[in-house]
This record gives structure tokens, C-alpha cells and sequence, in this order.
């Protein structure tokens, strides 16, 4: 992510999707032993959006995911319309994605293992105080048996303060572009993995 006008690359998110709606959502993931988790994730994500919002055009995220498309050996316009629907407007899909992020519409996800008290403020604090972006905390346990690992969301903190719309099949990177999970798939079953 550039942190000047036609800069390089200066952090990196862990995670960027774009919902149905094209509103970005960056997200981080910690774990409670990365003593980090505090104060330095919550001004390192407001990095994020603060320089999203103002130095990352939609040209360099299209190219992005079309790059990481291409690298699965999947057509971007496909990979959209199987995740969004065949009605969607794909150029129109690009210029909402420019828009948020130009009016700062962006939805910003901790992904921990364990959020402490302060940081669940926080989270509460900014998500009614930074209107329009949406600020959402998940807390994610970890169970490992013999021949499966599961991931279950055990929490998350987010004061409500407006109807918002939520993820149904978006579409993003996780350290590479691709078709993600959505946010309200979390009250799903856990997902095990083998």
C-alpha cells in the first residue's frame, strides 16, 4: 500500500476484499501473542485507511486482482460474476470501488485469537465515531485434534450505530487476489480443515 501519490509500496495488509457493494475491506490478523495487538495494530490499521482512501487507486487494485487471477488461471470478469452474480456491471463494480474509497467508505476487521478490553473499546469508540467506514474486531479460537484444525469465531466487537451491509460473496486478496469468505459466513459452522 503507497503512502504517497504514485509511490511504491511502503505496508502491507494482511488481508483486502471487496464486498457485492465495493466497499474495501482491510483486515489484520494478530495473535495475542504478538504483543503488538494493542495500540500499534489499531494506528497501524488507520495507516491503512487513512492512505487507502487517498493514495490507492482503483486502477492498481483491479490490476492487482486481475494479476492474481491470471496467476490462478482464472479470468477476472469470471471470477467476479461466479462470486457477484452474471447481472453484475463490472465497470460499474470498479467505479463503486473508487468511489468508497474516495468518500472513505471502507470496513476495517482485527482478526485475533484474543481481543483484550482496550482494543475492544477502541474498536467500539471508532466504529461509532468514524462515520462512513465500519470498524469490526473478530476474535477467532483456534481447535487442533489428531488429523483436524478448526477455526471458530468466538467473538467480535463492533458498537452498532447504523444498518450496514454485510459481505455475501466478496471478492479480495489474502496476501494475493482471489475470492474470499464473507463477514456474516462467520456465524457459520466452524470450517475444519484437514
Amino acid at each position: 500500500m503507497p503512502s504517497e501519490a504514485d509511490g511504491g509500496a511502503r505496508w502491507s495488509v494482511d488481508h483486502l476484499f471487496l464486498d457485492q457493494d465495493a466497499v474495501p475491506t482491510l483486515v489484520e490478523v494478530k495473535r495475542s501473542s504478538d504483543t503488538r495487538i494493542r495500540r500499534e495494530v489499531v494506528g497501524q490499521m488507520l495507516d491503512y485507511a487513512a492512505n487507502a482512501v487517498v493514495y490507492w487507486p482503483v486502477d492498481r487494485l483491479r490490476a492487482t486482482f486481475e494479476a492474481g487471477c491470471g496467476a490462478q488461471g482464472r479470468g477476472p470478469d469470471d471470477v467476479l460474476a461466479e462470486s457477484l452474480g452474471e447481472e453484475l456491471d463490472i465497470e460499474g463494480f470498479w467505479e463503486n470501488a473508487q468511489t468508497n474509497l474516495q468518500a472513505g467508505r471502507v470496513r476495517l476487521v482485527f482478526v485475533d485469537d484474543a481481543i483484550p478490553a482496550e482494543v475492544r473499546r477502541i474498536i467500539e469508540f471508532l466504529n461509532v465515531q468514524m462515520s462512513p467506514a465500519e470498524v469490526i474486531g473478530i476474535k477467532v479460537r483456534q481447535y487442533v485434534g489428531e488429523s483436524l484444525k478448526t477455526l471458530s469465531r468466538a467473538s467480535s466487537a463492533r458498537q452498532p450505530r447504523r444498518s450496514s451491509v454485510r459481505a455475501k460473496h466478496p471478492v479480495g486478496a489474502s496476501n494475493g487476489p482471489g475470492v474470499g469468505r464473507a463477514l456474516d459466513e462467520l456465524d457459520a459452522p466452524p470450517t475444519v480443515f484437514r
